[in-house]
């Protein structure tokens, strides 16, 4: 639901771009307009759209942060409970696991508008993140299963996985910026 609002967001403020420059750009009124000035305002009207949609990828890439940062944040409050709140622990990690899943998820989607050279690179990147993703799931359920003899144990393999996930999610989605960037 949340990449749905932001690609609508990011939609209309290119659109929006794109409409306020046409109109206070284009003079049509002006009969002494010609096809050069015509080009120019649509390589101009190019470039606002371009700087709009960066813009907007900038403050989605911000949000995500903060929203990496929090989930951080209570990730590791949990890590430090104790056995007895083994429940609200798995029940946090798998909510934070969804997470990890839109992230991915919207890494496929952004990448996909991407150029063939980049896409084929990106798909691969983002298959390396699926895997991981697997093998953390791997590791939940340990978790899940753990008793209170194994329970730290448990946790620390957890941590150590969602962290490289999360690492390379992170790496991923700055690469594919850079990449949709240049």
């Amino acid at each position: 639901m949340k990449k749905t609002k932001w690609s609508i967001a990011i939609l209309a403020v290119a659109a929006l771009a794109i409409g306020c420059n046409k109109s206070s750009t284009s003079d049509e009124s002006n009969p002494a307009s010609d096809t050069n000035s015509d080009s120019t305002s649509v390589t101009q009207q190019v470039e606002n759209a371009r700087e709009a949609a960066t813009n907007a990828w900038q403050k989605a890439k911000e949000t995500t942060t903060n929203a990496w940062n929090k989930l951080e944040e209570s990730l590791q409050s949990a890590m430090d409970d104790s056995y007895d709140k083994k429940a609200d622990f798995v029940d946090l990690a798998r909510t934070n696991l969804d997470s990890i899943d839109g992230k991915i998820k919207a890494l496929s989607d952004k990448a996909a508008t991407a150029s063939d050279s980049v896409k084929a690179e990106a798909q691969t990147k983002i298959q390396s993140l699926r895997d991981q993703r697997t093998a953390l799931n791997q590791k939940l359920d340990a978790l899940s299963n753990a008793t209170e003899t194994n329970w730290n144990v448990a946790k620390s393999d957890f941590q150590q996985a969602y962290n490289q996930v999360k690492t390379s999610c992170k790496e991923t989605w700055q690469w594919l910026a850079k990449q949709l960037n240049s």
